[in-house]
């Protein structure tokens, strides 16, 4: 069995030597080395491509910011009874109250009974406090979403010694212009406007007629609709 093997391996080495000095030593080392490179291309383009290690990595997820665009304060501005008006800053959700309380607070002859005092301000309006009158009036009721805004202005002390202090009605066809200016929110050009639009209209037929004088409307008409008359 060995003398077998050794005679094929004799017979292989022949044959190799036979090779070799055919094609030459050189071109078979050639041939041998393009084979090697040929199967090594051939196995590199073959080959299953692996995912890139981007694509094994796990992607990160960002936490979602939501901002939202609080106002840092409220901006009102606090006339009619109190101590102190002006404009004030408030802090958001603040109510009527505060911004009265802002303002010095209340004066005695505010009429604090014909505001919402809890009413939640808003940025850029007026609070106006209301003077209390001697006639009793209807509380008005503050919309729900603004706050109070007033419907009456101080009297002074001249002012207050008029027929109205009497609970006398004001005709508004016959009243002066010194009785006319006596009323809450009615100053010397309002009431010019009042015996203007009386003269050129003959006369008021209703107190609702108000609302056609410049200077006059909703809010002040309803201050002024428990204190001034049209005789017929």
């Amino acid at each position: 069995m060995v003398a077998m093997n050794q005679e094929t391996l004799l017979d292989l080495w022949g044959k190799a030597r036979y090779w070799i000095a055919f094609f030459g030593i050189r071109r078979l080392v050639s041939a041998v080395v393009t084979g090697v490179v040929a199967v090594t291309l051939v196995w590199l383009i073959l080959r299953p491509s692996e995912p890139p290690i981007e694509a094994s990595l796990p992607l990160a997820t960002l936490p979602v910011v939501t901002t939202t665009s609080t106002p840092s304060y409220v901006t009102v501005h606090v006339a009619g009874a109190v101590k102190s008006p002006g404009v004030y800053r408030l802090a958001p959700l603040a109510r009527v109250v505060d911004a009265v309380t802002a303002a010095g607070g209340p004066k005695s002859d505010a009429d604090l009974e014909r505001i919402n005092l809890a009413q939640v301000l808003i940025d850029t309006e007026q609070v106006f406090i209301p003077v209390r009158t001697t006639r009793s009036v209807t509380p008005s009721i503050a919309p729900r979403h603004r706050p109070t805004t007033t419907i009456a202005t101080p009297r002074s002390p001249t002012q207050q010694e008029t027929p109205q202090s009497n609970n006398a009605l004001i005709d508004l066809n016959s009243a002066s212009s010194i009785e006319l200016d006596a009323l809450p929110g009615v100053g010397s050009a309002t009431a010019k406007a009042i015996i203007d639009y009386r003269t050129s209209q003959r006369k008021f037929s209703r107190v609702e007629d108000l609302l056609n004088v410049a200077g006059i409307g909703p809010a002040k008409l309803a201050a002024l609709r428990d204190l001034v008359t049209v005789a017929q």
